[in-house]
């Protein structure tokens, strides 16, 4: 088994990334080989259909990274995940967030971009102010 920690949200990856500079990455989505299941995030796939003079045309990108799993999710390299994806794709911004959620009471916290790091950001208990 192992500790739960849930991870919900999307980071948007701006501008998109075209299909094929991912289409043989490990963090596609399962049901896109070589989608690799010990990894804790995935890429979002944005399809769209247009119509050409040779027929119709599917078109991939990728507009985000989700979490991988759902309720049972462990998360133990998800920031690590997080900081390749970056560092793979120096020339994109990323945009939004995780909130993390493990099993114990109180164990929260957030993961984000700022600048090209992936960071952790642990909640504070703050008294307020006149409470002394």
């Amino acid at each position: 088994m192992g500790y739960i920690t849930r991870a919900e949200g999307i980071i948007r990856i701006i501008p998109p990334v075209k299909w094929d500079e991912v289409n043989n990455s490990p963090y596609l989505p399962q049901g896109y080989p070589p989608a690799d299941d010990k990894l804790d995030l995935a890429f979002v796939i944005n399809e769209s259909q247009r119509d050409t003079p040779e027929g119709l045309l599917l078109a991939r990108e990728v507009v985000g990274i989700k979490p991988r799993w759902g309720e049972e999710a462990r998360n133990y390299r998800i920031v690590e995940n997080l900081q390749e994806i970056a560092n793979t794709f120096r020339d994109r911004a990323f945009v939004g967030r995780f909130d993390m959620e493990g099993e114990e009471n109180g164990d929260i916290w957030r993961l984000k971009m700022v600048g090209r790091i992936a960071t952790r950001f642990e909640p504070e208990i703050v008294w307020p102010e006149g409470s002394e």
